[in-house]
């Protein structure tokens, strides 16, 4: 039970945009370009284990604009 009710609360506790970097860095070589997280990123374990990031960019043209824009982005599992 203090298990559960520390996965629940655990999270909220997390500076989870800390690991910016590391989202960024494992999802550029996944997908072959250059990703960008320019908001605040959260976690939480349940009911389904989730991470939220907002404000995303993938790559950038020519002109420096990004080819790819996102205000919102949620990764769960299947």
């Amino acid at each position: 039970m203090l298990a559960l009710f520390a996965a629940l609360i655990a999270p909220i506790f997390i500076d989870w945009t800390s690991y910016r970097d590391t989202f960024e860095r494992e999802a550029s070589r996944i997908i072959g370009q250059k990703v960008k997280v320019n908001g605040e990123a959260s976690m939480r374990i349940l009911p389904l284990p989730a991470l939220h990031f907002l404000n995303l960019s993938v790559s950038s043209n020519a002109d420096g604009s990004p080819m790819m824009t996102a205000n919102d982005f949620h990764c769960m599992p299947n």
